[in-house]
């Protein structure tokens, strides 16, 4: 089921008050309502432990919506800002709250379908200029760059292999006299290895 439509259950069932209730989240994921958007856990999550659902729910019980609605918006906003979740999944958390409480018709879902709801830092000035310098003093050209480093992972991960494999054989050669291969010795195995 979609979040909204979870939402819009479980608050005719309980009321706003759920809003600030711990609950909530069983109550949501009894729903299965995080299985299309599985970050959205983590921004409801939020929603909950930093004071906004109580606050949602108190400001609910006002007859004018619009106090409701400026509030919300401030709620995603806060999201958004100060606690760096993705625009589309603090959008979609406060409009399937809105929408579960009949003020608005519809709650647009998130493109994202993704287990991340954060939205990546942008890189600081110094280190973006100097990763400028370092790919154009190298050939010249921002494509040897990053070829140089798609080489790099697979300097490391050859390394890495010849490393597991170094140690396998010294720990086959620290056993020479244990039992291994379906029941054969270590001798045995390289004594006939030498026959054929």
């Amino acid at each position: 089921m979609k979040l909204h439509d979870a939402m819009q259950k479980i608050i005719r069932q309980f009321g706003t008050p759920v809003l600030a209730e711990s609950r909530l989240m069983s109550l949501l994921a009894d729903y299965k309502a995080f299985d299309d958007f599985p970050a959205m856990k983590d921004v409801m999550k939020e929603i909950l432990s930093g004071g906004f659902g109580k606050e949602l729910s108190s400001r609910s019980k006002g007859t004018d919506d619009t106090e409701f609605l400026s509030y919300a918006e401030t709620v995603r906003k806060s999201l958004v800002s100060e606690k760096h979740f993705k625009e589309d999944f603090a959008r979609y958390a406060v409009e399937s709250i809105e929408f579960a409480m009949g003020i608005i018709p519809d709650a647009a879902e998130p493109s994202d379908h993704g287990y991340d709801p954060y939205e990546k830092p942008a890189p600081a000035a110094s280190e973006s200029t100097a990763a400028e310098k370092s790919s154009s003093s190298g050939s010249g050209s921002s494509e040897s760059g990053e070829s140089g480093s798609s080489a790099g992972w697979i300097v490391a991960a050859a390394a890495a292999a010849a490393a597991a494999a170094g140690g396998l054989i010294w720990f086959l050669g620290r056993k020479k006299n244990s039992q291994c291969c379906g029941g054969l010795t270590i001798p045995y195995l390289q004594y006939h290895s030498q026959e054929s």
